[in-house]
């Protein structure tokens, strides 16, 4: 498998780390301020109030997205703290900076209705999903490893996307329209629409959503001299169903499709001092294409035996990517080398390198677990977990411009089967204090098959064509938590929490220097929270301190000789540091809320690792894309008119402090650092009876904000960076109707 990292833009939510806002217009005639509302989360696989939860976490309102025009995952992840973004796939995702920079399983585990969403292994399917809000009744982001009850991958922590049910009392919908445009480029444009209708009432009821969104367009490639070169469009929908045939049992049936189409990308090319090579959000290289495409049917039942209920989670998806790329600062220097290795190529050295990334994975997952019904003394829950994927990955590499020539071929198929069996239960001592205690133990079996041609095989292996090579894995890997909680009053609890997590390891690359297989990596999460709500519950707030160890950190390394890739355990880090949150109504229809996330994300252990490593950092160096400091502000007003209108203002600030990009590859080259930045955005509108219109900047400062980066020419600085951009000022209007 080659080294490469494909493109996509995510979509999620985000509310408080305590609760989200509540979305109705003050009463007018109101004395005193309003509550601010509950938050009902199924974080434990259970629902419970977020206050409750021993476990410090986000909840994500889908409205407030909506109200915000806040779309995909860059324009909001400094409003989670804790939480890291670095680019597109889900590898570019982490929390509280447990990650390696890129290109081997996530840390993050990412769920859609308790479905583990993507692939397993690292042969497969890479993008991070993009939900439109119009599907999303809540997501829920939980910090610190998660592997007892979620399982792989779950090591730094979780997204879990709550989908809507259909209703089966009223008729209802939304349609809205978005419009927006960005300095130093052009216009997008959104449509989103969701109806549901109850089909027997009380009984059996009926969803859909739909939507189409084109992002706006704001960097130029100076390659083929192409302004607003950067397209991402987004289009999907979902269908729903939700069964009630007698009272103790509940089908639910839905599809999700989404689309995802990108050209180019949104990056500047810069010099070692950080100054544009050619012009402001300017980059040169061969335009890059994706096509993805996911598709998931889930199926999940609810039966009420009374003492307790039974419920099955049955899925089926399917992923497909298509991505071309341009490689050539990673294999254009080899072109030379290639030529004298296979007289019969013939490349010119002046040629660019494409190589065309084919990915696809089915994947089947089965859960069934028994979870106990409220009770004063015990909670239980225990369960099962299944799932097969079969991930199929053709590579070619070819040359174009001067000359155009195939100079490698792959084709990776793999499979990936899981089965886990797990337990959780919470006794309570008292009506105050209560312990909560769980494990899951789980045993993967994993292939990996391999049939390579072409020049760049000859470096390798020594022949033109390797066919048929085959590796295998098998592991355990058991996973704990216990969780002791104390109620000061139903509106003050503090928690202690120690929980662990891990990652698959499984099947090299083939290669003669490397070994046949990496092993999995682990966290263990020592932490301890209050959360709480003060003056009649008008201030919600919660704080945690955290100690992380990771242990065997996985890397993704590359053969310096072919360029090919590979994956190595490379020692240990840790991450300890703290997050806070607060959310404040001073009086009737505001709404204040603050976070701040501080993270120490180091390795204790120096690197390289492995056979033939090209990752260099000492100890004590800092985990890519992890700031040492991350904040938020905001504040809204909302005015009640008259019963019939109201009208609403707000704006929010965010701090994402300094970060650094993957590690060198040796101790002659520095690590692309990446400033600290502050974004401002604005937004205000009127709410005529169910018509709601608002206007919105975002950026209003035009700051130039980086996510992550690269080296232009492979490990050489000197020949400056390419760099991914925040999104320039954009000024936006979204018009929404609700009946």
């Amino acid at each position: 498998m080659l080294s490469v990292a494909g493109a996509a833009i995510g979509w999620m939510g985000w509310a408080s780390a305590a609760v989200a806002q509540t979305q109705t217009a003050p009463n007018a005639g109101s004395a005193k301020p309003e509550q601010l509302s509950e938050v009902i989360v199924t974080a434990q696989k259970r629902s419970e109030r977020i206050q409750d939860v021993p476990i410090s976490m986000t909840a994500v309102n889908a409205s407030t997205l909506v109200q915000e025009n806040l779309v995909s995952l860059s324009d909001l992840y400094t409003r989670i703290p804790g939480l890291n973004y670095a680019g597109t796939d889900v590898w570019d995702i982490s929390i509280r900076g447990i990650s390696t920079g890129g290109g081997t399983n996530p840390t993050v585990a990412i769920l859609i209705d308790d479905v583990p969403y993507g692939s397993s292994s690292v042969n497969g399917q890479s993008q991070a999903p993009d939900l439109d809000p119009a599907a999303i009744s809540q997501i829920d982001v939980l910090r610190g490893p998660q592997g007892t009850l979620y399982g792989a991958n779950s090591l730094g922590g979780l997204i879990k996307y709550v989908t809507l049910d259909p209703d089966t009392h009223a008729v209802s919908g939304r349609m809205e329209v978005d419009g927006s445009a960005v300095d130093h480029g052009a216009a997008g444009y959104a449509v989103r629409l969701f109806g549901n209708t109850p089909i027997i009432s009380d009984k059996l009821a009926l969803s859909i959503s739909g939507f189409y969104r084109l992002d706006p367009q704001y960097t130029y490639n100076t390659l083929v001299s192409k302004p607003n070169a950067y397209d991402n469009a987004v289009y999907g929908g979902r269908i729903a169903m939700i069964w009630k045939p007698i009272d103790r049992l509940t089908v639910n049936l839905s599809a999700l499709l989404q689309n995802n189409k990108t050209i180019d990308s949104p990056t500047e090319d810069l010099q070692q001092n950080y100054s544009p090579i050619t012009g402001d959000l300017q980059h040169s290289s061969e335009p890059e294409e994706s096509y993805d495409q996911d598709q998931l049917y889930v199926a999940r039942v609810k039966y009420s035996i009374g003492w307790a209920n039974i419920i099955s989670i049955t899925s089926y998806g399917d992923s497909r990517a298509d991505s071309i790329q341009d490689l050539t600062t990673i294999f254009g220097g080899l072109l030379p080398i290639l030529d004298e290795v296979d007289p019969g190529l013939n490349v010119s050295p002046a040629s660019r390198v494409i190589i065309d990334n084919f990915n696809s994975t089915n994947k089947f997952t089965q859960e069934v677990r028994l979870a106990s019904q409220a009770s004063e003394k015990i909670e239980w829950l225990t369960g099962i977990f299944y799932t097969h994927e079969q991930t199929s990955l053709n590579q070619g590499l070819n040359t174009i411009g001067a000359t155009a020539a195939n100079i490698y071929t792959g084709l990776g198929p793999s499979k990936y089967e899981e089965i886990a069996a797990f337990a959780d239960l919470t006794y309570h001592f008292t009506s105050k204090f209560d312990l909560q205690i769980g494990g899951r133990l789980a045993r993967n079996n994993q292939f990996l098959g391999g049939a390579d041609s072409g020049a760049l095989n000859i470096l390798e292996t020594g022949s033109l064509t390797s066919a048929n090579i085959t590796s295998k894995s098998a592991e355990n890997a058991p996973t704990w938590l216990i969780a002791p909680r104390y109620h000061f009053t139903s509106d003050l609890m503090a928690y202690l929490r120690i929980a662990t997590g891990y990652r698959p390891g499984g099947p090299n690359t083939i290669l003669p220097s490397i070994p046949a297989t990496f092993a999995s990596d682990t966290t263990i999460n020592y932490e301890a929270g209050v959360k709480g709500g003060l003056l009649g519950r008008r201030l919600l707030f919660d704080a945690d301190i955290y100690w992380i160890d990771w242990n065997r950190i996985q890397l993704d390394e590359t053969d310096p000789v072919s360029q090919f890739s590979f994956f190595a355990n490379a020692g240990h880090a840790r991450s300890r540091g703290m997050e806070g949150s607060v959310e404040y109504r001073p009086w009737t229809g505001a709404n204040i809320a603050a976070n701040v996330a501080i993270t120490d994300a180091v390795l204790t252990t120096a690197l390289p690792s492995g056979p033939s490593a090209d990752a260099y950092a000492p100890a004590g160096a800092r985990l890519p894309y992890s700031a040492k400091l991350t904040s938020n502000l905001s504040a809204a007003q909302s005015f009640q008119i008259n019963p019939n209108l109201s009208a609403f203002v707000g704006g929010n600030v965010s701090y994402v402090g300094e970060r650094y990009g993957s590690f060198a590859s040796d101790a002659t080259t520095s690590r692309l650092s990446l400033p600290a930045y502050t974004q401002l955005d604005l937004r205000t509108g009127v709410q005529y009876q169910t018509l709601t219109m608002t206007l919105f900047i975002r950026n209003l400062t035009d700051e130039r904000g980086f996510l992550a980066g690269t080296f232009r020419t492979r490990g050489v600085a000197a020949d400056g960076y390419t760099v991914t951009v925040i999104q320039p000022r954009t000024i936006g209007m979204s018009l929404a109707k609700a009946f």
